[in-house]
């Protein structure tokens, strides 16, 4: 209430109620069930894509993910974007439409992560 008696309600100033923004970031992991829960629904899914596929045991030594499990817990999650991130320095430049094709297979919406991108996390429609 204001000082001259006069009441504002939220629906004076305010739009419609809507969802906010899920994000989640998951690096130095292998792929597990709470990794599906942890990111289930997100809007944008930072999962570290470290190997491509024919360097899995690699991966599964390291206890990292490949580009293909990292979009395949953005599938299982029903993710709306997975960025992947933390990708090892062994692929240069050239590598990362590599690692692009081989996740996008599993997972349309892939994006790989850079130092310094910026992404756009619209809000949901109600």
């Amino acid at each position: 209430m204001l000082e001259n008696g006069i009441t504002i309600m939220p629906d004076q100033v305010a739009g419609p109620v809507r969802p906010g923004r899920h994000i989640c970031y998951v690096v130095d992991t292998r792929p597990n069930r709470s990794l599906d829960k942890l990111c289930e629904g997100v809007d944008a899914a930072f999962l570290e894509g470290m190997f491509l596929p024919e360097d899995h045991e690699e991966a599964e030594e390291k206890m990292h993910m490949t580009v293909v499990e990292a979009a395949q817990v953005a599938a299982n999650a029903a993710a709306r974007l997975a960025v992947l991130v933390h990708i090892s320095p062994r692929y240069v430049e050239e590598d990362l439409e590599k690692l692009t094709i081989a996740a996008v297979q599993k997972f349309g919406p892939v994006k790989i992560g850079r130092d310094l991108d910026r992404y756009s996390i619209p809000c949901r429609e109600v």
